[in-house]
């Protein structure tokens, strides 16, 4: 143990006794280490903001969108809803909705809205929370009842008017009586292809009532747990090539663009990470330099302690452990800065900061391996030299 102190003890010493030499040196050092910090935690922190995304359906959910090839009625809608239950029995939950747009009016005050067309099962999905009245549902049948979301609440509030239950609202020319009003719903443009905030949504059957284009229909399956999306996928496929082979439609689910998200995030911060280790490999590159002016500089004292009994590995050890000293220290405070960038970005984008521990282990990790390699060759340069060349030389 004492041996080891003093060893550090003399490499520190050492290191102080050039200062601006060894922060210049450090300086290299700190600057990799932050760039492969950062960018390690701001790409964890992006995936963990995209995958967030899809906590209110869960991973476990399959869509299939309308996207061109002749029209489906509610009817043949609903029953190809019931079909796929049949057929796949995977699916827990299938949800079945439409849009359209509109503007809608009440007392003189009109906002732009989104109708949505939705069977109960979207409820069960989303699991909206009620500012007041009810939900719709199914039993509703065609009756002009809908429920209103938050944003178009508010608009109207901004407008001086306060919607409430049994209130009467003008979808373009059909008159709609509100049953609920939604609290706010973090919008998921993957869940649906409008803002729940911005719509008004009504029992799937009434869409005919207020004269919109049923077209643009999506269907949201939820998976049991455990089973396969892609053999989901293939089975959804088969079914409505089967049932509507005139109709093409997009399935897909949170998997593929969680693997899209995770592949572009991995490509970004290995790209950016590799910029930084140009920075840790100069940085590596003054630590020699500094290490073997260090040598050049101290061959007195080199050949000294050769000649009272130091052994080459106790030579090697001295500066090997100098550079690791350095080293460590800009990949601590690389660490710091590291961490402090990363966290400043995710607050500048509205995400929660979730440290790594990646890149704790990459900061120390990788500051350690540039000091050993870095510093091996003036070791092993600094433990060659002749103690009676060093003492008599010039």
């Amino acid at each position: 143990m004492t041996y080891w102190r003093r060893l550090i003890t003399h490499a520190v010493t050492s290191l102080f006794s050039s200062p601006l030499r060894s922060a210049l040196a450090l300086l290299g050092i700190v600057i990799g280490s932050a760039a492969v910090i950062a960018m390690v935690n701001i790409g964890h922190n992006a995936k963990q903001a995209m995958l967030k995304q899809f906590e209110g359906m869960g991973a476990q959910s399959t869509t299939i969108d309308y996207q061109q090839g002749a029209e489906t009625s509610v009817a043949a809608l609903l029953d190809l809803r019931d079909h796929l239950y049949r057929s796949i029995p995977g699916l827990e939950i299938i949800a079945a909705t439409t849009t359209g747009n509109g503007t809608l009016r009440h007392r003189g005050q009109s906002a732009f809205a989104s109708v949505v067309g939705a069977t109960d099962e979207l409820f069960a999905i989303l699991e909206p929370q009620l500012r007041a009245g009810r939900l719709t549902a199914d039993l509703d049948g065609d009756a002009p009842h809908a429920v209103l979301g938050w944003k178009l609440y508010q608009d109207f509030r901004q407008q001086g008017i306060y919607l409430g239950v049994g209130d009467i609202v003008v979808f373009d020319d059909t008159p709609v009586m509100l049953v609920g009003v939604l609290e706010d719903f973090p919008h998921n443009s993957f869940l649906s292809p409008t803002p729940i905030n911005n719509s008004l949504i009504a029992p799937l059957e009434s869409l005919r009532r207020l004269n919109q284009d049923t077209s643009r229909w999506r269907l949201t399956a939820v998976r049991a747990e455990g089973v396969d999306y892609e053999l989901v996928q293939e089975q959804l496929g088969s079914e409505l090539r089967r049932r509507l082979p005139q109709t093409m439609v997009r399935i897909s689910s949170p998997e593929q663009l969680i693997e899209n998200i995770e592949k572009q995030t991995r490509i970004l911060t290995l790209t950016l990470g590799a910029i930084g280790g140009v920075s840790l490999l100069v940085g590596g590159i003054g630590v020699m330099n500094i290490m073997l002016v260090s040598v050049s500089e101290r061959r007195r004292e080199i050949g000294l302690r050769m000649a009272i009994g130091a052994r080459v590995r106790d030579i090697k050890l001295q500066f090997l452990t100098e550079a690791l000293i350095l080293c460590l220290a800009g990949g601590c405070v690389g660490l710091l800065f590291g961490i402090a960038t990363a966290f400043g970005a995710t607050q500048y984008f509205g995400h929660p900061f979730e440290l790594s521990m990646a890149s704790v282990v990459l900061g120390v990790g990788v500051s350690t391996l540039v000091g050993l390699f870095f510093g091996y060759h003036p070791a092993v340069a600094a433990a060659k030299l002749d103690p009676v060349d060093t003492l008599y030389g010039d």
